[in-house]
């Protein structure tokens, strides 16, 4: 008896694991990632332009969507791939667009990633949707790994940024 219970426990927990979601602005009901961090030893200058040092490396293109120095806000629109796989052997290639926007005080910064947009990359930018609207639609099982690799992908953004903002350097994957 107690064997099936454990191997039923053990069935369940998958399925628990993979109950994630995006975190969600409770305003605008958008995916949104956001965090203030601290940097104390830096000076709002510093902080502006190393956040405009930073999207230029990592987007590789210097220009912004916004800039503006006075309000100390720079915003960019960014994009990365996700490989879905559907029932075990089907496979579509979508492009996540974003925009990041990165607000700067003196000794600290806030980084908002929000309006996520997703489409097919074999139809084109013409078929994007939200991705609040996509991820509603989406089948259960193919959300737990969806958001995993969303999840990674903002994350990798995010490490990136912290590391560039403290020591002014790009990260560098085989560093180690």
């Amino acid at each position: 008896m107690r064997t099936k219970i454990l191997l039923f426990l053990l069935a369940l927990f998958p399925a628990v694991t993979f109950a994630q979601s995006f975190p969600t602005d409770p305003e605008t009901k958008k995916f949104t990632f956001q965090e203030t961090v601290n940097v104390d030893s830096l000076s709002k200058d510093l902080i502006y332009e190393r956040s405009k040092e930073w999207m230029g490396k990592f987007y590789n293109s210097t220009s912004l969507d916004f800039d503006n120095k006075e309000t100390g806000k720079i915003s960019k629109e960014g994009t990365f791939n996700v490989l879905i796989t559907y029932d075990f052997k089907y496979k579509t290639d979508y492009v996540l667009t974003y925009n990041i926007s990165i607000f700067q005080k003196p000794g600290k910064y806030k980084y908002t990633i929000t309006d996520f947009m997703i489409y097919d990359s074999k139809n084109g930018a013409k078929t994007a949707q939200s991705l609040e609207a996509f991820y509603a639609k989406m089948r259960s099982q193919s959300k737990g790994d969806f958001v995993n690799k969303v999840n990674a992908e903002v994350n990798k953004t995010i490490e990136n940024l912290k590391s560039y903002m403290i020591t002014g350097q790009k990260k560098n994957e085989e560093d180690w």
